[in-house]
């Protein structure tokens, strides 16, 4: 992943619409991946799109002909769609739709049916294992195979549907965007909307595609995938932006592979703003977040930094998701139900630490020792304990440095690195000990500290830390508002957490 996402986005609810199983590899099973097999001299670079590189379309889809390699049997399969499965729950998403062409391989044994087979097998696996996270499967339709396969690819989805007990939901339609057309895949596309099979179609992933958009909105699908030059400004046309809204159908959308792609020039001109202003249904997916170093976490952040977005409008973006999924209404009820348990949790602690920050930077008239006391006092009901002191500038500004707590209990002695500011956790894990404050080796001296007020996007970042995992997070958060000149407020000043 390019970068590690804040602490709010890695805790959201998330529901995940549009992900290949091959393109979801992460860099570690793909590293088991290739030591099972190092006669391919396959190297991560060949496998992955890594922060500041691009790709055209066309060499994207040659790093799948890599990764196809890789995974060529049925044990390759069930071992990474566990892995997948695995790395979006961890990720804290709470329903998935997963995505694959079936493929046969002569040389391993592997046929479509069992390759179908072996992906249920692991979902099932999964759910057996209690993975906290609900998962279905798209059966997916290459365009660059034709019709006769395509028609094959709906009759073995159909068969799923039928058989799989709800855990195959749909279609796709996917593949080079540039190879064939999509009315030669119509009656078989027709087939599987008649059978009862949802349609998530790649819609107008380039420029050229502007005829077959207005064919396959007259199915209509059922999500879109991409849409990425449907509106007038990128060379789609109102047209199809009145079918889309008419029909009301939610639009998948995925910053990072689009820029990657470079399909879309920049995040800021991605086609998310377009309809999302419209409010029209969107939903944020990762479309290959192996390939393309990337999370659902990393995308709502994205999302959520570029086109200024509230935390509560993420949170109403990932909730909204849920109506977008192909699942059956009791799922999209047990759903609903889970998002507002989170929602006491998560959002309404978040929103109270930002008012209680707001109140503290407006009121310009807190003097006084039980006002700052007061102050301490509501911060640390929301179970954040934090430090607050008054410079002896002139001006009655302030510097808060808050330590964000997960858990209620530190771990003694662990040490987390903030934008090159290291935190040092009291030996013993008490609000009775001082935290160490350092940069680099350097113990801080707090007016040298870069004076801003940082934004959001910046409260938590990566955290460093020696052993295994616990369930301990710890972000640091540093609202200064001290002028450039004046005594220096030191760790002494500062008080003790």
């Amino acid at each position: 992943m390019d970068t590690e996402a804040d602490l709010f986005y890695r805790q959201l609810p998330k529901v995940e619409l549009h992900a290949h199983l091959n393109g979801s590899v992460s860099f570690e099973t793909m590293e088991t991946l290739m030591k099972r097999k190092p006669h391919l001299n396959i190297e991560h670079s060949m496998t992955a799109i890594r922060r500041g590189q691009r790709r055209s379309l066309d060499e994207c889809f040659q790093v799948f002909k890599v990764i196809h390699q890789l995974v060529d049997s049925e044990e390759d399969i069930l071992m990474v769609a566990k892995a997948v499965i695995q790395d979006f729950a961890a990720d804290g998403v709470k329903y998935l739709e997963l995505r694959s062409t079936p493929r046969e391989v002569t040389e391993t044994g592997l046929t479509k049916q069992r390759y179908i087979e072996t992906v249920l097998e692991a979902i099932r696996q999964c759910k057996q294992e209690e993975v906290d996270i609900d998962v279905r499967f798209l059966v997916a339709v290459d365009r660059r195979h034709g019709p006769v396969v395509a028609m094959e690819t709906v009759k073995l989805a159909e068969d799923f549907l039928l058989s799989s007990d709800g855990v195959v939901v749909g279609l796709d339609l996917s593949g080079d965007p540039t190879v064939g057309h999509g009315k030669d895949l119509l009656s078989a596309l027709e087939n599987a909307k008649n059978c009862g099979l949802k349609l998530a179609l790649h819609l107008s992933e380039v420029p050229s595609q502007r005829d077959e958009s207005e064919l396959l909105l007259n199915l209509p699908p059922d999500r879109i995938g991409h849409g990425t030059f449907l509106h007038p400004e990128v060379g789609g046309s109102d047209s199809l932006v009145d079918k889309v809204c008419k029909q009301n159908i939610p639009i998948e959308m995925c910053l990072t592979s689009n820029v990657k792609g470079q399909t879309v020039p920049s995040y800021d001109k991605h086609h998310f703003q377009y309809w999302y202003k419209r409010g029209h249904p969107c939903v944020l997916c990762t479309d290959d977040k192996g390939v393309f170093c990337t999370d659902l976490s990393q995308e709502y952040q994205l999302a959520a930094s570029t086109f200024g977005l509230t935390r509560e409008a993420v949170w109403m973006l990932s909730q909204q998701a849920i109506g977008y999924t192909f699942a059956p209404e009791p799922i999209k009820q047990r759903l609903e139900k889970k998002w507002a348990e989170l929602k006491q949790q998560i959002l309404q602690k978040h929103f109270g630490l930002m008012q209680t920050i707001a109140d503290i930077q407006q009121d310009h008239k807190m003097r006084t020792h039980f006002d700052l006391m007061q102050t301490i006092a509501d911060i640390q009901q929301l179970q954040i304990y934090s430090w607050v002191t008054k410079s002896e500038a002139a001006e009655p500004l302030y510097l808060i440095s808050v330590l964000m707590t997960v858990a209620l209990v530190w771990q003694p002695n662990e040490e987390f690195v903030f934008s090159g500011l290291r935190v040092k956790a009291p030996t013993r894990a008490s609000r009775g000990q001082s935290c160490e404050l350092r940069q680099g080796s350097t113990p801080v001296c707090l007016r040298e500290l870069p004076l801003m007020l940082l934004p959001p996007s910046l409260w938590a970042s990566q955290h460093k830390r020696s052993g295994a995992p616990t369930a301990t997070h710890l972000s640091l958060m540093k609202i200064v508002e001290v002028p450039p000149s004046g005594p220096c407020v030191t760790g002494r000043d500062v008080g003790r957490v």
